[in-house]
C-alpha cells in the first residue's frame, strides 16, 4: 500500500494540546532537546535599564593656608536645606567661600560646614575674604620688618660687659636639679613661670623658657641652657669627714672629741652665705624671707633663741650660734632680686650644723661643676605710637664654680680644647641682595658650636683663648651656612679667668664686627691639692654677621 504522500490530520483538540505540552516543556523527552531542535519559543528575557547610576557625592575641602589672616572674620559656609544646583562655570559664594563648578553638573550640600559635591567642585576666598587676607599680610609684613628692626637695633645695642638684667649679683638666676628634671628660678622665685613653650633642643644640655607673669614682666621671658646633672644623694659624714681637705671654703670638719659634743660642721660668715645663696639652706626651718628682717642669737639675755631646727643641703639637723653674736639680716625675695642672707658675725660667731642621726642625715648633693647659658628677652606686644618695636636683649652665661685663683691658672701649662653649644637670637632686616633681589625680613632662635683654645702659657703667663662659633641653625628658614665668627685671641685676666674688661674682639678678616668674653670654670685642685685644667668655658658675644644681620648669644664649652 501506498503510504509516502499521507499527511496525517491533528484534530482542533489535539494540535491545542499539542501546543500546551510544547509551551511546558511537555510531549518529549526533555524541553532542552526541543528547543535544540528548534520546537517551541525561546525562554523570556530580563529587560535591559540604560540609566546610569547616580554620582556619589565627594568632600570638597575648603582653603585653609591663610584662615590665621581672617582670625574673627572667617566665617564657615551656611548649611542647606535643599541641593544647591549649578552648571559648569557656575559659582555660589556663601561665607568666606567661593565654590565654582568647573565640570558639571555640580549638586552641591553643606551640613554642619561641610561641603559634600557631585561633578568638579574649586573652592576658593570670596573676593571679601581675599580682601581681607591680602590686607592682613601685608600688615603682617610690615610688622615683620618692624620686629626684625627692632630685634636688630636691640642686639647691636652693645653694653659694657656684664651690664645685664641679672644685675651685679650673678647668682639672682639660680639652676638646680631636683632628681627627675632641672628646676630654673629667677627673682626670689616670684613672677616667673616655666613656659610650654620649649627653645631649641640642644643634646646634652636641658634647655627652659621662663615668662613673666605680671604687670611689666608679662612681656619678658628668659631662656636658659644649663648641663647640670641629677643631684646624688649621699651620707653627711661621708663628704663632711674627718680629715677632708675638699670641703668648701669656709667649714670646717669637727669630730665628737670637741668638747665631747657630737660630730658637725662649723660654718664662717662666708660659707653661711654662700650656703644660702646655693639654696642648701631650707628657708622653712631658717628665719623666714617674707620680709625684710634681721636675726639676732646671742643667748646672753635667755630671750633669744640659740638653737633651731634646719636642714643642710637637704640633711636634717639643728644650727646652734656659738662663740658670740651671729646677727643674720634677710632680705625678702622681690621680682627684681633673689632673697639674699646676711651673715654678719661678732668677734668670735661663727655657726654649727649637727647633722640628725640615722637616715636623715643624708645630704642631696648637687652637681657641683656644671655651666648655664642664654638670654633675656623683652618683647613688644605691639608698636609704639610711631610705629616702632622697642625691644631689649641681653646675653648672659654662668656656671657653678668660677676657675679665678691666679696661682692655679699660673700652675697649668699647654693647650686645652673645649666644644660645647652656643645659642642666642639673630636679626636680619628687610633689604636688597648684591643681586637687587629683595631678601625678607627676619629674626628668632639660632644654635651653633662653639670651639675654644685655651692656651695656659708657663708658670708666668696665664695665657690667652681663642676659639670660633659656627655650624649655625636657625628655627626659621633662614640660610645661616656661611654665618661663622671668629673669637679673637683674649688674654686670661690677672684676676684669675676672666677676659679683660672690653672682652675680646669678634674678626672678620681684619676688620672688627663685634665682641665676646668668657669664664673659665670648674674646680681648680683635685683632693691632693693638685691644679686642675679648668673643666669648661662660658661666655657671651654679640656681632654683625653683615649690614643688614646681627645675632647675640652665649655659650658653654667643654674640656675635650
Amino acid at each position: 500500500m501506498e503510504i509516502r504522500n499521507t499527511k496525517l490530520a491533528l484534530t482542533a483538540s489535539a494540535l491545542a494540546m499539542a501546543l500546551m505540552l510544547a509551551g511546558c516543556g511537555g510531549g518529549g523527552s526533555s524541553g532542552t532537546a526541543n528547543t535544540a531542535s528548534g520546537g517551541g519559543a525561546p525562554p523570556p528575557t530580563t529587560p535591559t535599564d540604560d540609566t546610569p547610576p547616580a554620582p556619589t557625592p565627594m568632600a570638597v575641602e575648603l582653603p585653609s593656608d591663610s584662615d590665621m589672616y581672617l582670625g574673627d572674620d572667617l566665617m564657615a559656609p551656611m548649611d542647606t536645606t535643599t541641593p544647591i544646583m549649578l552648571a559648569t562655570g557656575g559659582t555660589h559664594e556663601d561665607g568666606s567661600y567661593t565654590l565654582t563648578c568647573t565640570a558639571g553638573p555640580c549638586e552641591i550640600t553643606i551640613t554642619d560646614g561641610e561641603v559634600m559635591a557631585t561633578g568638579t567642585v574649586d573652592p576658593t576666598y570670596s573676593t571679601a575674604a581675599q580682601g581681607i587676607i591680602t590686607d592682613a599680610k601685608m600688615a603682617a609684613s610690615d610688622e615683620g620688618k618692624g620686629r626684625a628692626m627692632g630685634l636688630y637695633e636691640a642686639l647691636t645695642d652693645d653694653p659694657p660687659r656684664d651690664e645685664m638684667i641679672l644685675g651685679a649679683s650673678k647668682k639672682l638666676l639660680m639652676v638646680s636639679h631636683d632628681g627627675s628634671s632641672v628646676m630654673v628660678s629667677v627673682g626670689g622665685r616670684t613672677g616667673w613661670e616655666v613656659s610650654d613653650d620649649a627653645p631649641m633642643s640642644i643634646d646634652g644640655w636641658a634647655g627652659t623658657m621662663l615668662k613673666g607673669t605680671a604687670g611689666s614682666l608679662k612681656t619678658q621671658s628668659y631662656t636658659v641652657y644649663t648641663n647640670i646633672e641629677a643631684p646624688k644623694r649621699k651620707e653627711f659624714s661621708k663628704v663632711y669627714k674627718a680629715g677632708a681637705t675638699n670641703l668648701p671654703a669656709g667649714i670646717t670638719h669637727r669630730s665628737a672629741v670637741l668638747n665631747g659634743l657630737d660630730e658637725h660642721i662649723e660654718l664662717n660668715n662666708a660659707a653661711m652665705k654662700n650656703a644660702g645663696e646655693y639654696g642648701w639652706l631650707d628657708p622653712t626651718g631658717f628665719p623666714p624671707a617674707t620680709a625684710s628682717a634681721k636675726f639676732e642669737y646671742t643667748g646672753a639675755d635667755g630671750k633669744k633663741r640659740l638653737k633651731f631646727a634646719g636642714t643642710f643641703q637637704g640633711a636634717s639637723g639643728t644650727y646652734e650660734c656659738y662663740g658670740g653674736d651671729c646677727v643674720v639680716t634677710v632680705t625678702a625675695a622681690t621680682t627684681a632680686q633673689a632673697a639674699t642672707y646676711d651673715f654678719a658675725t661678732g668677734s668670735a660667731g661663727a655657726w654649727r650644723f649637727f647633722p640628725a642621726k640615722g637616715n636623715a642625715a643624708q645630704i642631696v648633693e648637687q652637681d657641683a661643676d656644671y655651666m648655664h647659658f642664654g638670654w633675656w628677652v623683652d618683647t613688644p606686644s605691639k608698636a609704639k605710637s610711631g610705629g616702632e618695636f622697642l625691644y631689649d636683649a641681653q646675653v648672659f652665661a654662668d656656671g657653678r664654680v668660677d676657675y679665678v685663683t691666679t696661682a692655679n691658672i699660673n700652675a697649668l701649662t699647654g693647650e686645652v680644647e673645649y666644644e660645647g653649644p652656643a645659642a642666642g637670637l639673630y636679626a636680619v632686616k628687610a633689604h636688597k641682595d648684591k643681586d637687587e633681589m629683595d631678601v625678607a625680613a627676619a629674626h628668632g632662635e639660632f644654635m651653633a658650636t662653639a670651639k675654644l683654645t685655651a692656651n695656659f702659657g708657663d708658670a708666668t703667663d696665664p695665657g690667652s683663648v681663642k676659639g670660633t662659633i659656627d655650624a649655625f641653625q636657625s628655627s626659621g628658614n633662614v640660610d645661616m651656612s656661611a654665618w661663622k665668627l671668629t673669637l679673637n685671641m683674649d688674654t686670661i685676666g690677672s684676676t684669675g679667668g676672666n677676659s679683660t674688661t672690653a672682652g675680646g674682639n669678634i674678626v672678620d678678616g681684619s676688620d672688627v664686627i663685634g665682641n665676646w668674653n668668657y669664664q673659665l670654670h670648674g674646680p681648680e685642685r683635685d683632693s691632693k691639692g693638685v691644679a686642675l685644667q679648668p673643666s669648661g668655658i662660658a661666655g657671651a658675644f654679640r656681632a654683625d654677621i653683615d649690614k643688614n644681620t646681627a645675632v647675640a648669644g652665649a655659650f658653654g664649652a667643654t674640656k675635650q
